[in-house]
């Protein structure tokens, strides 16, 4: 192995599109849109990537802020967990809520997360994996 030759940020750098899995079926979800069937996927920054990384320092100087000892209560890491999944977010295709398919916004995002706690495990559990956004 040359290390010279690896490079996990350039490949986190241009993400990984990760097809949502339905959590009633467990089978990877469709959307019909213009009477066709569109996978449901968002396409999200890995791990290594320039932005999370510096999303992940940003919250390490404010928890290192906090006073010593202090523990960090459930609703304030599900904030961040759910912040870092937002600021990953590069597109998605074939989110529809209420019969209206969403535009990619951050607003749409925060919202989505926020509501289905399931779809936010989904994409931390795929962004976590390494291997997901090595492309050699």
């Amino acid at each position: 192995m040359d290390f010279g030759q690896i490079d996990t940020s350039e490949d986190s750098n241009l993400g990984a599109t990760y097809h949502v899995i339905d959590p009633y079926t467990e089978e990877p979800a469709y959307v019909k849109i213009d009477g066709e069937d569109v996978p449901v996927s968002i396409t999200v920054l890995g791990p290594d990537s320039d932005k999370m990384r510096q999303y992940q320092g940003q919250m390490m100087k404010s928890l290192m802020k906090k006073r010593k000892g202090a523990n960090m209560e459930p609703e304030e890491l599900e904030r961040r967990m759910t912040g870092q999944l937002v600021e990953a977010v590069t597109s998605w295709q074939g989110v529809v809520m209420n019969n209206e398919e969403l535009e990619c916004n951050r607003e749409n995002t925060e919202q989505l997360f926020n509501k289905h706690y399931w779809l936010r495990e989904q994409l931390l559990s795929f962004q976590q994996e390494r291997a997901n956004f090595l492309k050699k």
